[in-house]
């Protein structure tokens, strides 16, 4: 069995070798407290030979902590957006390019959510209404994903 991390303490370690492989004895107290709560609630939703497995504990484990720790969850990043500036007081129709947009991707506005028009993995649309530029200033916009990780900002200048 090749190097296995385990869990403890949020960090991944590896402490075990090909010529000294974990037992499970040794591996469950390693284990998150809430994860294995979790863990002894929904075991008998998986197959019975994986119940007693200790290198699938530890594979469910490793999952369990990338979702929760958001390590290994991709963040949203803006590079350009069009137009970068606009009249106040008029609708327009605002394009983020960029990378990591979930298919629940949301475009904000000075942190407030704003209607969308269409969505791909690298660039958003979104419209925006007069109501919403109605002061001359600047404006910083954000994308938000669905699993609540927010991009950088890119300000958009209103005239």
């Amino acid at each position: 069995m090749p190097n296995a991390p385990v869990f403890g303490d949020s960090k991944m370690t590896v402490t075990s070798s090909p010529a000294n492989p974990p037992n499970q004895a040794e591996l469950l107290p390693k284990l998150d407290p809430v994860f294995m709560t979790a863990w002894n609630q929904s075991k008998y939703l998986f197959p019975a030979q994986w119940q007693g497995d200790p290198d699938f504990i530890v594979a469910v484990a490793v999952v369990a902590s990338r979702y929760k720790t958001g390590s290994g969850v991709t963040t949203p990043a803006i590079t350009t957006i069009a137009p970068t500036s606009t009249p106040k007081n008029v609708a327009f129709t605002l394009t983020v390019n960029g990378s990591n947009f979930d298919a629940n991707a949301i475009v904000m506005l000075s942190g407030i959510d704003q209607p969308m028009a269409t969505l791909t993995p690298t660039q958003l649309t979104a419209t925006i209404s007069a109501a919403t530029i109605k002061t001359a200033g600047t404006y910083p916009i954000a994308v938000r994903n669905a699993n609540g990780t927010i991009s950088n900002t890119v300000n958009l200048t209103v005239v």
